[in-house]
């Protein structure tokens, strides 16, 4: 079955790109892969895993890669939190 993405995604996106980011969507590559590759305007990459709640749980998968990789995967909710990632990264 095909992994969804969570409803606020393409909102999320569209503010990365607002801000200048290439925005990738990586969603699904499964095993736990985040759903966004961004690259920010300074030329650094960050990886974003969208979630539609503060709620919301990752997978076993997105647990065990998070714990494995060692680069920061940051939980993205609202396009006001993906803006503030960018400005803050």
């Amino acid at each position: 079955m095909p992994k969804r993405t969570d409803s606020n995604q393409q909102a999320i996106m569209d503010a990365l790109r607002a801000c200048g980011c290439g925005c990738y969507d990586t969603h699904s590559v499964s095993h736990g892969f985040p759903d966004l590759i961004v690259a920010l305007p300074s030329g650094k990459v960050i990886m974003v895993e969208v979630k539609s709640s503060v709620s919301a749980k990752y997978t076993p998968d997105e647990t065990q890669f998070a714990q494995e990789c060692p680069a920061i995967v940051y939980r993205i909710i609202t396009p006001e939190q993906a803006v503030e990632v960018v400005r803050d990264a």
